[in-house]
């Protein structure tokens, strides 16, 4: 969990529907963001924060999922695709991308 995926874009939705029991919101990995954001996003009752899953176990989690969500900074100067992206579309669940300037990030 880095500042490059601009994961706040989805936590801050969670914020927004913390009351519909219906909608449950995970985030799995590590990376310099995540105490951040464990902090920041920790009285939200529809988040969990997952650690790093084993590879045997990625297919298994990524077909949990309703809805995969892959928010990216528009800072992010990469030009390959984000590594997350072939395993969220191998499963087969609708998804979303948003580019996101960062708070403070100039045009």
């Amino acid at each position: 969990m880095g500042a490059k995926q601009a994961l706040e874009v989805m936590l801050d939705a969670a914020r927004l529907l913390k009351d519909r029991p219906d909608l449950y919101f995970v985030v799995a990995g590590d990376g310099p963001e995540k105490a951040r954001l464990m902090r920041d996003y920790a009285d939200l009752p529809n988040l969990r924060f997952l650690p790093l899953q084993p590879e045997e176990r990625l297919c298994e989690l990524l077909n949990l999922a309703d809805l995969h969500v892959l928010p990216q900074s528009s800072g992010a100067a990469d030009l390959v695709l984000p590594s997350k992206l072939g395993g969220m579309l191998a499963s087969g669940k609708p998804g979303s991308r948003d580019r996101r300037r960062r708070h403070g990030a100039s045009s």
